[in-house]
C-alpha cells in the first residue's frame, strides 16, 4: 500500500511539473511572436503594452537566438529599455528591419540566461540577463527587473524635476508561431 501511495504521489508531482514548470531547452525552440508587455514601476502595475505582433524571436536548438522587428518610423518616439530614441538615428530609420542575436542557456528549470552578441543598437551589444522564463504550450513568458543603476545606463541623465524609478519589472509574453 505504501508503494502505491508513493507511486501515486510521484505521478501527481511529475504531472504537475510537466504542466506548470518551464519546458526547458526543447520547449523554447522555435519562433515566437511578441504579444504584450506588462510593466510594474516601483510596485505600481501599468496597463499592458499590446504589440502589433510584428516582432519575432527565434530560439534555435544550438543555443542561439535571433530577433527581428519592423523598421523604425523616423516620425515616432521610441522607448527601448526605458530610454527614448528621438529623433530616430538616420542609420536605423533606413533599415528595413532591426535585428539582434545572441546566445541563451537554461540555468535551471525557471531561469534563462541570454546574451546579446550582435545588435544594431550598439548599447545592447555585450549585455546579458538572467530572466525568469516559463514555456506553457504555445505561450512564452519572460520577466526581467531593471534597477536604478541599470536604468541610468540606458537613459539620458534625468532633468532636475524628472522622476526616475528605482525598479521596473517587465513581464513579456510571446505566442508560438505555427507555420
Amino acid at each position: 500500500m505504501r508503494i502505491f501511495r508513493y507511486l501515486a504521489l510521484l505521478f501527481l508531482t511529475a504531472t504537475w511539473l510537466a504542466h506548470a514548470a518551464p519546458a526547458g531547452p526543447a520547449g523554447i525552440v522555435g519562433k515566437w511572436r511578441y504579444v504584450y508587455t506588462v510593466k510594474v514601476v516601483d510596485s505600481h502595475p501599468l496597463a499592458p503594452e499590446v504589440k502589433a505582433g510584428h516582432t519575432l524571436v527565434e530560439f534555435k536548438p544550438d543555443g542561439t537566438w535571433h530577433a527581428e522587428s519592423p523598421r523604425f518610423d523616423p516620425t515616432r518616439t521610441y522607448r527601448s529599455l526605458d530610454y527614448e530614441i528621438q529623433p530616430v538615428p538616420a542609420a536605423l530609420a533606413q533599415l528595413p528591419v532591426v535585428r539582434s542575436s545572441g546566445t541563451y542557456r537554461w540555468l535551471d528549470a525557471g531561469r534563462l540566461e541570454t546574451r546579446v552578441t550582435v545588435s544594431q543598437l550598439s548599447v545592447d551589444v555585450g549585455t546579458w540577463a538572467i530572466r525568469p522564463t516559463v514555456v506553457e504550450g504555445d505561450r512564452l513568458t519572460m520577466s526581467a527587473t531593471r534597477t536604478r543603476a541599470e536604468l541610468d545606463r540606458y537613459m539620458p541623465a534625468p532633468k532636475p524635476d524628472e522622476y526616475r524609478p528605482e525598479t521596473i519589472t517587465y513581464r513579456t509574453v510571446f505566442e508560438r508561431v505555427t507555420e
